[in-house]
């Protein structure tokens, strides 16, 4: 059985997302067998967090390919449950949303993208684009009316991880994490100015970068009582500002939910 991602737009830092059955797909031309890096048993260890399950990282085997094929498709990566691989293309090694999305499957071991997990507890943390939400369960939401807030009425928070990045540090990988809580002992929707839920603004002395994540499904913008939403930026220790590779030196962060930005954090530390 393959569960499969596909097409990245780097604009959104969104996955188109889908899944099929196909079974035992052979390897790509060029497939190479890898060693995850270390980073990976972090991104495991957040990923079982969230889906309340555990499996050993170990039990993988993981394959990296110029070009992942499946038939006459093209992929960025894909999970084969009968063999317990992971196949991504090379240039998307280094994305924590993608890898944590086939970490998923292999920690579920369930077929399609079970919604309580893929759109609920792992939201944010693995990336659910149109393609997974349409062979989700459908969103079912609040009974009655639900008041509709403009997106200051939610608290919006970010923080890093590690607090001080470094190449020596999981190797140079790191995150913003922002939060957005709902302070309310009853349900609301966040009506959102633009398509984009969570974003990020990084500004240090290299220059700035901002990105985020836009809207596919209506459990985005609806928050029951008192919830919190989290999503999770993938950035690296380099000299790529563009593709997210943050050069040495000291920044300036923010984190937004339709545009309503939390408190910066300030003098944020990227080490050699």
């Amino acid at each position: 059985m393959l569960d499969r991602c596909s097409r990245r737009v780097l604009a959104l830092a969104t996955w188109a997302c889908s899944a099929c059955g196909i079974t035992g797909p052979s390897l790509p031309a060029n497939a190479v067998r890898f060693n995850p890096p270390a980073v990976f048993a972090k991104w495991w260890a957040l990923t079982e967090q969230c889906s309340g399950k555990s499996r050993p990282l170990e039990s993988l085997t993981w394959y990296t390919a110029p070009v992942v094929t499946v038939g006459r498709e093209q992929f960025a990566g894909y999970y084969d449950r009968d063999n317990n691989r992971i196949v991504l293309e090379a240039a998307w090694v280094p994305y924590g949303d993608l890898v944590r999305h086939e970490m998923l499957h292999a920690i579920l071991q369930v077929d399609g993208h079970p919604r309580a997990s893929f759109l609920g507890s792992c939201a944010g943390v693995v990336i659910c684009d149109q393609d997974c939400i349409s062979s989700t369960d459908p969103f079912v939401g609040f009974g009655g009316a639900v008041p509709v807030v403009a997106p200051d009425s939610i608290d919006v928070s970010v923080a890093i991880d590690p607090g001080s990045p470094g190449s020596g540090t999981d190797a140079g990988f790191f995150t913003a994490s922002v939060t957005a809580r709902n302070p309310r002992p009853t349900p609301v929707v966040v009506q959102l100015p633009s398509p984009s839920t969570f974003s990020y603004d990084v500004r240090g002395p290299s220059g700035g970068i901002e990105g985020g994540v836009v809207v596919f499904d209506t459990s985005q913008v609806v928050f029951g009582p008192y919830e919190t939403k989290r999503q999770l930026f993938d950035f690296v220790v380099g000299n790529d500002l563009a593709h997210l590779r943050i050069p040495p030196g000291s920044y300036t962060v923010r984190g937004s939910f339709g545009r309503h930005y939390s408190a910066a954090l300030t003098s944020i530390l990227v080490n050699p």
